[in-house]
């Protein structure tokens, strides 16, 4: 059996009710403030913006403001990190590979266009310089 993975916090969506009758909301997982801001970004640009946290483990509670495990804060009220374009991809994020329907990721900014200031110097220069190659043909 493989182990199971506690996520620090849980960014949802608004309920939307699917034609056939039933609800769904989107959710994404974060582990830290940089990866919170980074799916807020992109939940946003698909369409289903996030709404509000809510935390699964004590550190996920500091991260939004939580006084216990299991509450939900709204993201209006979440304090979010200040993230900047990303220097490797230009601020693309994710692009398709030619002639296939799967999509190329920066990994520098976990392929929102977003990262943090210097999040970049812990890759090798020769590392970086693959990447921008990646994002500019």
């Amino acid at each position: 059996m493989g182990k199971s993975i506690t996520i620090n916090v849980i960014g949802f969506g608004a309920e939307q009710q699917l034609e056939n009758g039933d609800f769904r909301r989107y959710e994404c997982h974060a582990m830290n403030k940089m990866e919170m801001a980074q799916k807020k970004k992109v939940m946003a640009e698909k369409g289903y913006p996030i709404t509000g946290w809510f935390a699964q483990t004590n550190a996920g509670c500091k991260m939004i403001g939580a006084d216990f495990v299991w509450e939900e804060v709204l993201d209006k009220n979440v304090n979010h990190v200040k993230l900047i374009e990303c220097p490797i991809c230009n601020g693309i994020g994710t692009m398709p590979l030619p002639g296939k329907t799967i999509y190329r990721s920066c990994v520098v900014c976990n392929g929102s266009g977003i990262t943090k200031k210097n999040y970049w110097n812990k890759w090798q220069e020769w590392q970086l310089n693959e990447i921008r190659k990646e994002f500019t043909t």
